[in-house]
């Protein structure tokens, strides 16, 4: 019994799945932002994913692709991002100087007893200035590890130990 090729494998004709689109793109970009493109880019701001910004604002995860990479979204992003770089750099500016202040409390609290000339509990004094010197990546150390070893010689172990030091000229006067 012959099988015919041409029942199980016949043309079809073009496949239709890769076809040019006509033209047209199926993206589209951000023209104007709207509330909804307000929300998608502070959203991706805050550093969600597509998929969960896209079921927080009842829109597919493809549209909210097609936002972020708009170029206009994609401008706003840069600014809200050098906005919050420049944010940055002050805090540590400010905690710069801080440092140097607290730096100077605690100079003149072990100088003279005294903080800026008053009378100051000196356990407060102490411990804003640590907070702020930590802060400025001063702090003192937290942890300290450790490791002993123990070890027990007979005088017969010593004495060897002693003989070899001299052989290899370890030891100048025993």
């Amino acid at each position: 019994m012959a099988i015919s090729r041409e029942k199980y494998f016949r043309e079809r004709g073009k496949d239709l799945r890769k076809a040019a689109t006509h033209g047209r793109t199926k993206t589209w970009n951000v023209q104007h932002i709207w509330d909804v493109h307000h929300e998608i880019k502070r959203r991706i701001f805050l550093g969600q994913k597509n998929v969960v910004i896209a079921a927080a604002v009842g829109r597919s995860p493809e549209q909210v692709s097609s936002v972020r990479n708009s170029p206009v979204i994609k401008r706003e992003l840069e600014i809200m991002h050098g906005a919050k770089d420049a944010e940055t750099l002050d805090l540590r500016k400010r905690i710069d100087k801080i440092s140097l202040k607290a730096h100077e409390n605690l100079e003149e609290l072990m100088n003279t007893g005294k903080v800026m000339g008053k009378e100051a509990s000196v356990g407060q004094i102490i411990k804003s200035s640590e907070s702020a010197l930590d802060r400025a990546g001063w702090a003192a150390p937290k942890k300290l590890q450790m490791e002993s070893t123990n070890f027990h010689f007979t005088p017969d172990d010593i004495e060897k130990i002693k003989k070899r030091a001299i052989e290899v000229g370890a030891v100048i006067d025993v």
